[in-house]
């Protein structure tokens, strides 16, 4: 039975590893998916402000769009 856990041991190691890239990986899109609209909202609301009235957005516009 020893020897059976001993030559496992690289085989859990291996199912750990591929099981935490898939968690991340599913957080990862889950943020994507989340977030992704907020984003394009924000942008879109911010370049549709009158530049006369928020001049501080200015530079905002220019380095992110």
């Amino acid at each position: 039975m020893a020897r059976l856990e001993t030559e496992l041991q690289p085989v859990e190691e291996q199912l750990l590893q591929l099981i935490e890239e898939q968690r991340r990986a599913k957080t990862s899109k889950a943020a994507v998916t989340f977030f992704g609209p907020i984003q394009k909202a924000l942008k879109e609301a911010i370049l549709t402000l009158p530049a006369e009235e928020y001049d501080w957005f200015t530079h905002s516009r220019r380095s992110n769009v």
